[in-house]
């Protein structure tokens, strides 16, 4: 059956923009990694969680299908906007789709309560998503895992808003949705151990500069940088957001730190790598440099998310000149 202009008109209008699609596929693909940091926390610090790495790498997939990924893209923009101070008008129709794109994520997802509700309908305020519906949600049927993996998007969207998880628990947790004493029990548990172990760049440079003390770091390089590093110090190089496909233009410059000595080792045999050493740079020892920020410059820190989600390394940008007075050889 042939569409109608006024159809095709209306598809037009509800496709999102490329600077849309750009921005929902960034923010989507980061939320996504730090999710998959907390689930890789929550699974070796909690006995009893083991696949939730697993579950980790396959959240919130559905938001790239095709029943949610136009929806989501205009989703996402409008709470961009509403960040920004600016007006976003929805195409009409649109706002429908988007609730219907959310039933939809909410029921094909098991780290949603509403998954397990059993009804289909009336699981969202459509006057505002972010507040309780007209009925409690019956979460009780919700298993260990699912739970720990809420807990983790929990997380994820505290540390993308500047909150904590702690404060949408105390809104949410039986009152938008319903949960029994152990269930209470286990999320008060999977916070404690996910996020209260966890701090940002600015809150680490707060409590820094509060207490006037230094933070250490390490820099791992190849031996024979050693010698100019202790002349000029560490200069910054062009680093990325850590996000793949971004373009050069969001490259900044930084020096690469991490608080673990043996993460600076594998960086130093990486760099090596990269200046054309090959496989020599696995049989020399690179040279590993204690880097000592004072506290009126740790506002130039900023903590880096793996956007793997494999959480592994420990790695932090300095966007400045690191001096060599700074700087010192870790004797290996």
């Amino acid at each position: 059956m042939r569409k109608t202009a006024a159809q095709i008109a209306d598809e037009v209008v509800a496709t999102p923009t490329k600077e849309m699609q750009d921005h929902f596929l960034e923010r989507t693909n980061r939320h996504i990694a730090l999710v998959r940091k907390y689930c890789s926390k929550l699974e070796d610090r909690v006995p009893g969680l083991e696949g939730l790495k697993e579950r980790g790498r396959e959240h919130d997939q559905s938001k790239f299908g095709p029943k949610e990924k136009l929806p989501y893209a205009w989703l996402t923009w409008r709470y961009k906007c509403k960040d920004d101070g600016k007006p976003c008008v929805l195409p009409t129709g649109m706002k429908e789709a988007i609730d219907d794109a959310t039933e939809h994520h909410i029921l094909t997802n098991a780290h949603h309560p509403e998954f397990h509700q059993g009804k289909r309908r009336g699981l969202l305020n459509t006057e505002d998503r972010d507040k309780p519906p007209k009925e409690m949600i019956d979460a009780t049927k919700m298993s260990k895992l699912d739970l720990a993996e809420m807990v983790a998007d929990w997380c994820a969207m505290s540390e993308e808003r500047g909150n904590t998880p702690h404060e949408w628990a105390k809104k949410n947790v039986n009152v938008r949705w319903k949960y029994t004493p152990e269930q209470e029990k286990l999320i008060n548990q999977f916070m404690s151990a996910a996020w209260d172990k966890h701090k940002t760049a600015a809150q680490i440079a707060d409590e820094v500069l509060s207490k006037k003390q230094s933070r250490v770091f390490y820099h791992g390089t190849r031996p024979g940088a050693i010698a100019e590093i202790q002349k000029s110090g560490l200069k910054p190089e062009m680093m990325g957001t850590g996000w793949e496909g971004d373009a050069a233009s969001r490259q900044y410059p930084a020096v690469s730190l991490t608080t673990r000595p043996e993460h600076a080792q594998a960086y130093g045999a990486l760099g090596a790598w990269d200046e054309g050493k090959g496989l020599s740079s696995l049989f020399s020892k690179p040279a590993i440099l204690r880097v000592t920020i004072p506290p009126e410059h740790a506002k130039h820190l900023k903590e880096i998310v793996s956007a793997s989600g494999h959480g592994g390394f420990d790695e932090w940008h300095f966007r400045s000149h690191i001096p060599p007075e700074w700087i010192s050889v870790v004797d290996q």
